[in-house]
């Protein structure tokens, strides 16, 4: 099992929905593309509340992303430092959403992927290669993780 935590700004009362929704997609992606998140926290939170702690939080830090901003929320970013993986709760009910409706998200995505999917990919990468998204290093790791993922999911690109 994953090591899932949340920050405050997420509501008590939905904490285990959230982690059970994660944790199902976190071995999903960590299976497919052969990533053992044992020493990786991923800590869950609502961006709507969280934009102005995190810049101050993580100002001055080397790398912290943006990943996938969209009319300017965040979805997940990440502290290689720490080992933590920040995911939104708006990308939990998007992966929660997928699942009960069977809904892929892949028009999304310049691959054959699920949104979230590709969203806890980019933040492994980081973690992976403790660099960011404009590093050949990471963009050479993040495509084979790429290819992993739709290899296993039966997406040939």
């Amino acid at each position: 099992m994953s090591c899932i935590k949340y920050d405050d700004t997420v509501a008590v009362e939905s904490v285990t929905f959230y982690r059970a929704v994660l944790q199902t997609k976190i071995m999903d992606v960590c299976r497919k593309i052969h990533f053992n998140d044992s020493h990786v926290t991923w800590i869950i939170f609502d961006a709507s509340l969280t934009r102005r702690k995190k810049q101050k939080k993580w100002s001055g830090t080397s790398i912290s992303t943006n990943v996938l901003p969209l009319r300017d929320e965040e979805y997940a970013y990440c502290d290689v430092t720490t080992n933590e993986i920040y995911i939104s709760t708006e990308v939990i009910r998007r992966i929660a959403n997928s699942m009960t409706t069977q809904i892929s998200f892949h028009l999304r995505s310049s691959q054959n992927v699920d949104w979230p999917a590709e969203v806890i990919i980019h933040e492994i990468t980081h973690i992976q290669t403790k660099r960011d998204h404009d590093n050949p290093i990471y963009i050479k790791k993040y495509h084979e993780n790429m290819c992993w993922y739709l290899k296993k999911s039966g997406n040939i690109f």
